[in-house]
């Protein structure tokens, strides 16, 4: 294929016809000039590539490919140009994988895990427990009781889910200062009087902060629980 870098259109040589003003859809027009194109070159079959030669260190984002040309004005796609989403630009070469609420991101041995937060063994030893968002825990405990206090801090969204492993134990989600846990038309007394008690064999009960810092939304739970 021949170029022209007098700042001429060229057109893709497999088209034969095109001494009769026909033109094939497919290959696409093949444009070489020494400046990015723009709105106002749209007079040209959609899909033409435009190649911008101008540069020093020519690369894929000199590249463009027109998408649409609708009411005269031109849209054209830039190759290899890197996407800005929520306010993180990715650099080149490289995918940006990030942690949200509820979801960790980690790699090892060139492996990324994404789980849905982080999980504590609690042995059967441990009475107290301070809970953390964005926790799963596994409560070891066979015989009595153990507290665990919901957070001071915690945003919509952030989640914590609690399993007894054992059977035969118990545990309790005590509060703090005006906070409160719901279950459908049951919740507990607001403040550090509440507290949910789950009894029973292998309860599991997951939550949701509904409120920065105070309200907690049960979302899951298996076994005898009460709200008090």
């Amino acid at each position: 294929m021949a170029v022209n870098n007098n700042n001429q259109a060229l057109y893709n040589s497999l088209n034969p016809l095109s001494y009769l003003g026909s033109n094939p859809s497919s290959p696409s027009q093949f444009i070489m000039r020494s400046y990015p194109p723009t709105a106002n070159d749209s007079n040209m079959l959609i899909g033409t590539v435009w190649l911008n030669f101008g540069q020093s260190n020519p690369n894929a984002s000199n590249v463009y490919m027109l998408v649409s040309k609708s009411g005269g004005t031109g849209v054209w796609a830039q190759f290899g140009t890197l996407v800005t989403i929520n306010g993180l630009t990715p650099s080149e070469g490289n995918i940006v994988i990030n942690a949200g609420q509820g979801i960790a991101v980690s790699s090892e041995d060139n492996t990324i895990t994404i789980s849905d937060g982080t999980w504590v063994e609690v042995p059967s030893a441990v009475t107290t427990v301070a809970l953390a968002t964005n926790t799963n825990y596994t409560l070891e405990n066979t015989t009595g009781s153990a507290t665990l206090t919901l957070p001071t801090s915690s945003n919509v969204g952030d989640k914590i889910m609690i399993i007894q492993t054992a059977s035969g134990g118990a545990f309790t989600i005590a509060q703090n200062a005006n906070q409160e846990i719901f279950a459908g038309s049951s919740h507990t007394t607001s403040g550090a009087t509440g507290y949910v008690g789950c009894t029973g064999t292998r309860n599991v009960i997951e939550i949701i902060c509904t409120t920065a810092n105070l309200t907690w939304q049960v979302v899951n739970s298996i076994g005898t629980t009460s709200y008090n």
